[in-house]
């Protein structure tokens, strides 16, 4: 016996062939969906959410119809044959969360209804979200790129600048450690390059105390690193710079043990601990 379906507005727009049927069929005798999972939910015969029967005799469409998976292949329709009179239902008025199922959809064949937007699939879907992980992969890539450009340009300006200010500042190559003019001034040459140390062309310049290396005893330098693994590595950059004899191993003590908790105060310290020593141009920080 057949079995139709009717809109909020009390007409038919589609049909069973017996309540039991698999299969839904527009008032042109065409297959429109089927039900998968032998329950109220009808989907179309590419895959996609049709509609719910509601109230045994009303096909409806949810506002939002969550995902349920793959629905698979619907089969062979089979024979429809005549549907006969459906007749008219009265007026059934808003239903939340539901709504009539659009016209397009209750046409048979999708390629019919030239002009009409079809409801995404999701494989619509996953097209868009490839599409969207592809376009931020290449932005990605693009912003790595230009980070990279932009630091080798960097280096290069940097590498010219040295070059320009050797050239303004020829060193005595092999004199020894005194002062020499230097771009109009008088500079103090340590004997391997330049210090900060100036004075005017034709004074007597002050003596300049040269940087003497020193070594921290082996008693200190356990004791640094003992401290650094009791404190599970939060003092490792004293403890570099203790290690390494450094002018400046108060100060990253200092820093590191108030502000290493910030994790960026840590990160100083370990670059102050790092800072060359055996440059005497350069004051300690």
């Amino acid at each position: 016996m057949t079995v139709f379906y009717y809109n909020t507005d009390g007409d038919a727009i589609a049909w069973r062939r017996e309540a039991n049927d698999s299969f839904l069929f527009n008032s042109d005798a065409e297959p429109i969906g089927w039900f998968p999972w032998d329950d109220e939910d009808a989907y179309s015969m590419d895959g996609d959410y049709l509609g719910t029967i509601v109230d045994d005799e009303r096909l409806l469409r949810r506002t939002y119809q969550p995902h349920r998976g793959y629905v698979g292949t619907p089969g062979y329709v089979g024979y429809v044959g005549y549907a006969g009179s459906a007749g008219r239902l009265g007026y059934l008025g808003y239903r939340f969360g539901f709504e009539d199922v659009p016209e397009h959809l209750l046409v048979g064949d999708p390629a019919d209804s030239s002009g009409t937007d079809l409801a995404p699939t999701d494989d619509d879907r996953a097209a868009v979200q490839a599409t969207g992980l592809m376009l931020g992969a290449a932005a990605l890539l693009g912003s790595v790129a230009a980070l990279g450009h932009v630091t080798n340009k960097w280096k290069e300006r940097q590498a010219r600048e040295r070059a320009e200010m050797a050239a303004l500042n020829p060193a005595p190559t092999g004199a020894p450690a005194g002062w020499y003019p230097n771009h109009g001034l008088l500079r103090f040459w340590d004997g391997a390059r330049w210090t900060h140390h100036v004075a005017p062309m034709g004074s007597m310049p002050p003596p300049v105390a040269q940087a003497r290396p020193h070594s921290t005893s082996p008693a200190v330098v356990a004791t640094a690193w003992m401290v650094a693994l009791v404190t599970m590595g939060y003092m490792i950059p004293w403890a570099v710079a203790v290690s390494r004899s450094a002018p400046n191993h108060a100060a990253v003590g200092l820093v590191n043990f108030l502000s290493g908790w910030t994790i960026i105060g840590w990160f100083v310290a370990l670059v102050m601990s790092l800072r060359p020593v055996s440059d005497p141009s350069r004051a300690p920080w």
